[in-house]
C-alpha cells in the first residue's frame, strides 16, 4: 500500500519537517510543525540515487555530448498536475544550451536511463528556475 507522506519548512523551527500534513501542520510523531503552506510537497514514490524524490525538487538529466566532448543536460521540476491527476517533470528551459525535451508524466521520466540526479529544491535554490 502506498505511504502518503509530505514536507514542509517549519516556520518556528526554521528546517525542513517530514510526516503526514493537515492543514497547516506537519505531523511528526506527537508533534504539529506550522509550516510555510508554500513549501508543502507531497513524496513522489520514487528514488533517485537512493533519495526520495519530492514536488518541487529539480533534476538535472544527462541530455547529450556534441562533438567537443561538452556534455548537455535538461533540469526538470517536479510538479502536481491537477488535469492528469498525476506528477510531472516540468521542463525548465535554459538559453544557455536551447534544449529541453518539455514537460512528461513522471512516471514516463523515470523509465529512461539518464544519469539522473536531485541538484535542489524550489524553495531551497530558486535561482535553478532562473532561465539563463
Amino acid at each position: 500500500m502506498r505511504e502518503i507522506k509530505f514536507r514542509g519548512f517549519a516556520k518556528r523551527a526554521k528546517k525542513w519537517v517530514y510526516g503526514y500534513y493537515r492543514k497547516p501542520y506537519i505531523i511528526v510523531g506527537n508533534v504539529h510543525w506550522e509550516i510555510d503552506p508554500d513549501t508543502l510537497g507531497q513524496f513522489t514514490e520514487y528514488n533517485i540515487n537512493k533519495k526520495e524524490l519530492w514536488e518541487g525538487d529539480i533534476i538535472q538529466s544527462y541530455s547529450f555530448t556534441d562533438y567537443r566532448g561538452k556534455k548537455y543536460y535538461n533540469y526538470h521540476e517536479v510538479k502536481w498536475h491537477d488535469k492528469y491527476k498525476c506528477f510531472y517533470a516540468m521542463n525548465i528551459k535554459r538559453k544557455s544550451d536551447g534544449i529541453g525535451e518539455g514537460n512528461v508524466p513522471l512516471w514516463s521520466y523515470m523509465e529512461k536511463d539518464n544519469q539522473q540526479e536531485i541538484i535542489g529544491n524550489i524553495i531551497d535554490n530558486p535561482e535553478l528556475l532562473e532561465v539563463k
